[in-house]
């Protein structure tokens, strides 16, 4: 590679029908899933050239021989539910991105299942001896959360310590970015094809808020950004799957924040039947409890 801060040594990465054939107990399995936009864009080996931009933009390098860069990502099912991983080797790292519109503190327990799985692969490939009495070598892992979510967040390392009832050994990091949309914002500077992605999604969100449905903003995203030049190339020559995938994924984005708001008031109202019957059986009057809890008199009497 030219122009690169680090030397490079050609990526290895475990075959797709070795990752196939090795499956945990209690992983999720679903066979007929589509490829969100993220893994689209960053995960496949026709726009590699994306996924080597991302990583020298997240960790400062500038490699730019993509033919020493062969991807890797658990394909054809799903594994742990992780829909918008993008996996590969580069510079003795064994690199794992993944992409999150929803925020999530279990994040490390997921890396933890996905690398061992990643690294089951990488041993078998290169018949590793792992009982054996001698030291094997490993690359370094490293995992990174590409953050989209509607809750801006600051960028963080969250631990899998933190989920720990008590005092553990192992531990795996997952650094948090927060890509969401905003000028001046260095990784999409950095990374012009993600601050494209970044922008398209904030495209998508301002036409559902302006009250069309997950399938009219996707038709009318992707028509505006062609017009823009946002993933305009891209856009043009998948226009039909890309929409498609748009679609799926903010219908179950808004599914998923629906779900949410439903059970926070469902335990909003069960906070308030506790309290209105603490009242009562202190003898307060329907009135007073009113105007204490926001309820009215007929809902406070059917408690």
């Amino acid at each position: 590679m030219s122009k690169q801060r680090k030397k490079s040594r050609k990526v290895i990465i475990p075959n797709q029908s070795d990752v196939k054939g090795n499956n945990l107990d209690g992983a999720h399995v679903n066979r007929q899933y589509k490829d969100r936009l993220f893994k689209f864009l960053f995960g496949s080996e026709e726009r590699k050239e994306n996924t080597l931009a991302l990583y020298n933009a997240i960790n400062g390098t500038e490699y730019t021989n993509v033919d020493d860069l062969t991807i890797t990502t658990l394909d054809d099912f799903i594994y742990i539910d992780m829909k918008n991983d993008v996996s590969f080797l580069v510079a003795d790292e064994m690199d794992l991105m993944e992409q999150q519109s929803t925020w999530n503190p279990n994040m490390p327990l997921r890396g933890l299942i996905y690398f061992g799985r990643l690294y089951k692969a990488y041993a078998k490939t290169r018949n590793l001896d792992i009982y054996g009495r001698a030291r094997i070598s490993l690359p370094t892992p490293k995992y990174v959360v590409l953050y989209n979510g509607r809750e801006h967040r600051k960028e963080e390392e969250i631990r899998l310590s933190d989920l720990y009832e008590g005092t553990g050994n192992v531990e795996v990091i997952a650094k948090v970015i927060d890509i969401n949309y905003e000028d001046g914002k260095a990784i999409l500077e950095h990374c012009k094809i993600l601050g494209e992605y970044s922008k398209f999604v904030a495209t998508m969100r301002t036409n559902m808020d302006a009250g069309m449905s997950a399938e009219e903003a996707a038709s009318a995203t992707v028509d505006k950004c062609i017009e823009e030049g946002i993933l305009r190339d891209i856009l043009i020559k998948h226009k039909t799957e890309v929409t498609g995938m748009l679609f799926t994924e903010f219908d179950q984005e808004q599914y998923d924040n629906n779900r949410r708001k439903e059970g926070y008031e469902e335990g909003e109202m069960a906070e308030r039947i506790r309290i209105v019957t603490r009242m009562k059986a202190q003898g307060m009057s329907l009135v007073e409890i009113s105007e204490l809890t926001g309820l009215s008199k007929e809902q406070v009497e059917e408690i």
